[in-house]
């Protein structure tokens, strides 16, 4: 009887400990999201005066006043931006698919609605 007893004391501080280390995971996820939040709107901040960069440089090469490189270079940068915008965008929703297999599918932390 006292056997049975210690087992499901340990089972039930098993269940526990797990249910904790979840909510832990869910946790640093939810914060990891938020950074990457702030950084998406780093980036499109970013990409949206290298957008206005790129206009004005070509307005300067149709005016004489740039070379086409200086076009081709502010039209990389735009491009660069975006793939830094997208590739945050993909590290938010691969965050948010862990957050979604640690609440077994289920709006909110640890599953809760």
């Amino acid at each position: 009887m006292e056997s049975k007893t210690a087992e499901i004391k340990s089972a039930e501080e098993k269940k526990i400990e797990a249910i904790d280390n979840i909510n832990l995971k869910w946790s640093k996820a939810k914060d990891h999201i938020d950074e990457l939040e702030a950084q998406s709107d780093i980036n499109g901040e970013a990409l949206k005066n290298a957008k206005e960069l790129a206009l004005l440089t070509y307005i300067s090469y149709k005016a004489g006043r740039a070379t086409f490189i200086k076009v081709e270079d502010s039209n990389l940068k735009v491009l660069n931006w975006k793939i830094k915008s997208l590739e945050t965008e993909i590290r938010i929703l691969k965050e948010l698919a862990v957050m979604i297999s640690l609440s077994n599918g289920k709006a909110g932390k640890g599953g809760e609605k």
